[in-house]
């Protein structure tokens, strides 16, 4: 078993990929089992990585100091591939051919005061197949983050209907409009792995195989660098009000002309945060008792993919204390529920994705959760 586990520890930490899933810089736990619709909802410490404009519904001080969220592959449902490795690396090979591997862990502490929001992040995400078993190839797309991202919004009109995200919250609606425009900056520290290789070739074969080889060994292989850059994300947005309706339509252009890293070590380019125009809308209503929210997003408008791969859709039950959530997103089905008593916030369920070209052609089955501590707001 020595060569297997050598082999999946080489799997993990070696870093970036083919048709792999395009990688969003932070995802929001709660937009992800919305299925992505996210962009016209932004509403919780996730905003300024979906739409800065979203700001402009805030009113007073949110603190959230601690999160921890965390996604993977949904290895429960394939446990047999797991069980009893063969010792070689023919023998891994063949077992995870053409079987997504995902693993995501990061934390992004935010406040919002007013129309001003502030994230610091760090996230670490890979993102792993090999495909043919006969002459098998390994794609790895892995960037690890750390940074702080900004923005602000302006805007005129009144119309809204805010929450606090605190048990048995109260809504403050005003009837009427409300546009909004939003301006965010972010700074990243990147480094990344983009590597396609051959798991047969003499040199990665003989790293594996005779089980001497570090983690930087590793590493240098697969050609890790790491850069710096900075990146810029304009946003707008509606609102209407009208007794206990509430109406938002969102258009985001994040990463504008990309977002590209000035290399500081390691011989291979950074992998860029590619320019994406997103639209939503959603829709809440109040039922008294609870509130139900349905959302959708067109992502990537920019981006020459099939269309049922840019839409996304999400139904939430918003209760005082618990939130279910369910969504649909490149035509996979994602559910879960959220907890919050405080000082302690919850969220997890299960989602799919593709992680392929074409729409349906490779489902990756994952699990996200998050544990957030402290979570407090009150109006200035």
């Amino acid at each position: 078993m020595k060569y297997s586990y050598l082999f999946l520890f080489t799997l993990l930490f070696s870093k970036n990929l083919l048709a792999l899933p395009v990688q969003r810089l932070m995802e929001s736990p709660k937009g992800t089992l919305l299925g992505g619709a996210f962009s016209a909802r932004a509403d919780d410490e996730y905003t300024l990585f979906y739409n800065p404009a979203a700001l402009g519904r805030n009113e007073g001080f949110k603190l959230n100091p601690l999160n921890i969220n965390i996604s993977g592959s949904n290895i429960i449902d394939d446990r047999d591939r797991f069980e009893n490795l063969p010792d070689t690396v023919e023998g891994v090979t063949a077992r995870l051919a053409e079987y997504p591997i995902h693993i995501n862990l990061g934390a992004t502490p935010s406040f919002k005061m007013g129309s001003f929001g502030f994230n610091l992040f760090a996230n670490s995400k890979t993102d792993m197949l090999i495909t043919n078993a006969l002459d098998p190839e390994i794609h790895i797309n892995s960037n690890n983050d750390k940074g702080f991202i900004t923005g602000i919004a302006f805007g005129f009109g009144r119309g809204q209907i805010s929450t606090d995200d605190v048990p048995g919250f109260r809504k403050k609606r005003v009837n009427g409009y409300r546009m909004s425009f939003g301006l965010g900056v972010k700074y990243i520290d990147r480094t990344s792995i983009r590597a396609t290789e051959s798991l047969l070739s003499p040199g990665l074969y003989n790293l594996i195989t005779n089980g001497n080889a570090d983690l930087k060994t590793l590493k240098s292989y697969f050609g890790e660098s790491r850069g710096k850059g900075l990146g810029v994300d304009l946003g707008t947005e509606y609102t209407l009000t009208s007794g206990r309706s509430n109406f938002v339509a969102s258009l985001a252009l994040l990463d504008v002309g990309d977002t590209s890293f000035s290399r500081k070590s390691g011989t291979r380019s950074i992998a860029s945060q590619k320019m994406t125009l997103n639209s939503g809308l959603s829709w809440r209503q109040d039922c008294t008792l609870f509130d139900l929210i349905v959302s959708t997003d067109i992502q990537g408008l920019n981006q020459n993919r099939d269309f049922m791969q840019k839409f996304h859709f999400g139904t939430e039950l918003a209760f005082p204390i618990i939130s279910l959530y369910s969504g649909f997103s490149e035509g996979y089905l994602s559910y879960g529920v959220s907890a919050h008593i405080f000082p302690v916030k919850i969220t997890a369920g299960f989602n799919s994705r593709e992680f392929g070209e074409k729409y349906k052609s490779r489902k990756s089955k994952e699990f996200v959760a998050t544990v957030s501590l402290f979570n407090f707001s009150f109006n200035l």
